[in-house]
């Protein structure tokens, strides 16, 4: 990942990116958040019983 280190009074602050870099780390946070509430449904007992068909 390519960053801009923006320092404000010698103590860095913030980090500008790449919009290209950006739009790709949301995407994976996006990704692992719904991994992260699919996981958690999975887990959930009132989830584990089967329909039949």
């Amino acid at each position: 990942m390519t960053a801009q280190i923006i320092e404000k009074g010698g103590e860095r602050k913030f980090a500008a990116i790449p919009y290209k870099q950006y739009v790709k780390m949301q995407e994976a946070l996006e990704d692992y958040h719904a991994l992260k509430a699919l996981r958690g449904a999975k887990r959930d007992p009132k989830n584990q019983k089967g329909q039949p068909f």
